[in-house]
């Protein structure tokens, strides 16, 4: 998936900056939606879009609730945070 694609919505940054603020921390939905101060139906859309990209990963489940994480093991995570200069 193209970071384009999923930077397209602007409170993807805001939630990604979430979990660059705490990487090893994992979040409910409803907590990501709470302190980016979006709403839950645009907190699950820029989280799905961030599972896809592989960005974050499911850790556990608490009651009803899907945790997740930032996967700092990702190739699009490290591309992130150090893009590459020149493509091959």
């Amino acid at each position: 998936m193209k970071f384009a694609a999923v930077f397209s919505l602007p409170s993807v940054a805001r939630i990604l900056d979430l979990y660059f603020e705490d990487p090893q921390r994992d979040r409910a939905i409803a907590g990501v939606a709470h302190d980016a101060k979006v709403s839950y139906k645009t907190a699950k859309c820029a989280v799905g879009r961030l599972l896809k990209a592989g960005l974050l990963y499911k850790t556990r489940r608490v009651g009803k609730c899907e945790m997740f994480a930032l996967n700092l093991q990702s190739d699009a995570f490290h591309s992130l945070i150090h893009p590459p200069l020149f493509k091959n």
